[in-house]
């Protein structure tokens, strides 16, 4: 969502201000990724079939929000990942700039003729201060979705992992959940 905001205002706009912190390895201002979520939640198939936000919000300020524009929300899924394996996961992704094609030196890596490179945001020192703004403001945004967060231990399988989020959106809106493991 971000990306597609300085894709299509990268001259201007709120997308040209989100690149520059984006280019920075720097958390976007709340206001700024507050106002490209609520426009793009607002669109025709957000309101239709819904959405699923990925790293937002980020800060109880940005939980407000959403409440503010009357925004529900059926489940806030945390998943439990330590903070070493954030950054191996981070650090070790490349990125085909020709096609925008994701890889893993480790889990997933490029053919050998595709040239792939490390984006600016993907650095360990990048990576680093991310974590430690995600830390400062985890307890106040999980208390804010107290009533509805889910835990999902986020070291499983991939698939482990997309079973537990279909369940746990499943039994948010009233249904039995299908890949419950034990």
């Amino acid at each position: 969502m971000l990306r597609d905001a300085v894709a299509s205002n990268s001259k201007s706009g709120i997308g040209a201000l989100a690149k520059k912190y984006m280019s920075e390895g720097r958390l976007l201002p709340d206001d700024v990724v507050i106002e490209i979520v609520l426009e793009r939640i607002k669109q025709r198939d957000c309101r239709e079939r819904g959405f699923l936000l990925d790293g937002f919000p980020r800060t109880q300020r940005q939980a407000r929000a959403l409440a503010e524009h009357h925004v529900d929300v059926d489940a806030f899924i945390f998943l439990r990942v330590p903070r070493d394996e954030l950054i191996r996961r981070v650090v070790g992704r490349r990125e085909d700039p020709n096609t925008g094609k994701i890889y893993h030196v480790l889990f997933s890596p490029p053919p050998a003729h595709v040239n792939v490179v490390q984006r600016h945001d993907d650095t360990l020192e990048s990576m680093e201060k991310r974590l430690e703004q995600f830390y400062e403001n985890l307890d106040a945004v999980k208390r804010f979705y107290d009533n509805v967060v889910v835990e999902i231990d986020g070291c499983r399988t991939p698939d482990e992992v997309g079973d537990a989020i279909q369940d746990a959106i499943a039994i948010a809106h009233g249904k039995e959940a299908r890949n419950l493991r034990s």
